[in-house]
């Protein structure tokens, strides 16, 4: 990547959510540029990015320990936009620092979020609720669990099975389909790697999270949302709309996850209200930015700027901030969403009036992203 100056933040990846990163950090005077591994990236036609480079994944490692040699990059932080990412760097975390920062904790930290069955041990050690889950090492074991259905199958870790079937889970309706599913699954991965879980009851209003940013295990900012619509309608992998809300209950369960395992940096802890019972049930935690990160510059919750300013300045000393009435919308998923819903006859939740809007792409200041996006809107079908 051919540099301009001194350059301050890497930016892995350059779809929505990485669009995101570039124009909350810009927009504080920060220098941005971004890697991905496709040209047919939004984040690259910001006018607030100032370099792109296409590398592909087995490249990057090549690129990362060259670009630590160049002096236009040192002390620049690297921040990832996936879980593949977020390995990555985890693991040269040492070896490319102090020149390189990752905005990553190190592996023995996140590796606890990275599989699903260890966060769930975590979780229940902390007496916050999970769905009811299985782990079987034969399928001969099957017939010996008792679990209702539908009930879903769904891996240990996300980004590889997610590569494989280009969903998160697979839904199965009787013992007949769990049975071949997961005899098709296992021919991918091994059984210790996915599970079997009951379906949370609820719709898209049931689901919430809780973004922060926590230093050694101390929450020093936070924000909440209850996603309200997600693309696709069941098991969604792209939340469409966010609204801010207050839910004491997950910011307490968040405080315990976090010091538990003492993490530092930005991650979202996603939960799932059960309808039947009234309760919370915790789903994961992403150990990195997530798609509707942007709401914070709507609700004044500097999450990232503020890692930003621990990672590069060493700040502790940060005041405290409240979040403020807001909504995030990616209009190109959002509207099928929502079509569908309806075709479903499902309830459609909408922010409350008053309640600043935070689009995903659309910027008055920066429209280029929002144009490109239509263009490229075939391949995001083929591809995403």
């Amino acid at each position: 990547m051919k540099s301009k100056g001194k350059i301050d933040v890497i930016v892995l990846g350059g779809h929505v959510q990485g669009l995101g990163i570039v124009r909350s950090l810009a927009k504080k005077g920060l220098t941005v540029v971004v890697i991905d591994d496709t040209g047919f990236n939004l984040a690259k036609y910001s006018n607030y990015c100032s370099g792109f480079s296409n590398c592909q994944g087995s490249e990057l490692n090549e690129l990362l320990f060259k670009l630590k040699t160049n002096s236009d990059y040192n002390q620049c932080v690297i921040f990832p936009t996936n879980d593949f990412y977020v390995k990555l760097l985890s693991r040269l975390k040492v070896e490319l620092e102090p020149q390189l920062i990752c905005a990553v904790d190190y592996w023995d930290k996140i590796e606890v979020f990275f599989s699903k069955d260890q966060s769930y041990k975590l979780a229940q050690s902390l007496s916050i609720d999970i769905a009811k889950t299985f782990q079987i090492t034969s399928i001969d074991e099957l017939p010996q669990i008792e679990i209702d259905f539908p009930c879903i199958i769904k891996p240990t870790v996300m980004h590889t099975f997610y590569k494989r079937f280009k969903k998160k889970v697979i839904l199965c309706n009787d013992f007949k389909e769990l049975s071949n599913s997961l005899q098709m699954a296992s021919s991918f991965f091994s059984l210790n790697e996915l599970l079997i879980q009951e379906v949370i009851k609820g719709d898209n209003s049931c689901q919430f999270s809780v973004g922060v940013f926590a230093i050694e295990g101390k929450i020093i900012h936070s924000i909440s949302a209850n996603r309200t619509r997600q693309h696709p309608i069941d098991f969604g992998n792209a939340t469409t709309m966010a609204i801010t809300c207050e839910v004491p209950e997950l910011l307490d369960f968040s405080r315990k996850i976090m010091a538990q395992t003492k993490y530092t940096g930005v991650c979202e802890i996603e939960f799932k209200r059960d309808v039947v019972s009234g309760k919370f049930i915790f789903l994961e935690v992403n150990s990195r930015t997530w798609k509707w990160h942007s709401i914070c510059q709507a609700s004044n919750v500097d999450l990232l700027g503020s890692y930003y300013d621990y990672l590069s300045k060493a700040k502790r000393d940060f005041e405290p901030q409240k979040q403020t009435n807001a909504f995030f919308i990616h209009q190109l998923t959002d509207f099928p969403t929502r079509w569908r819903m309806r075709l479903k006859k499902m309830n459609i939740t909408n922010p409350p009036k008053g309640y600043i809007k935070q689009n995903a792409v659309w910027d008055r200041k920066d429209q280029l992203p929002w144009v490109m996006e239509k263009i490229f809107l075939p391949y995001f079908l083929l591809k995403r």
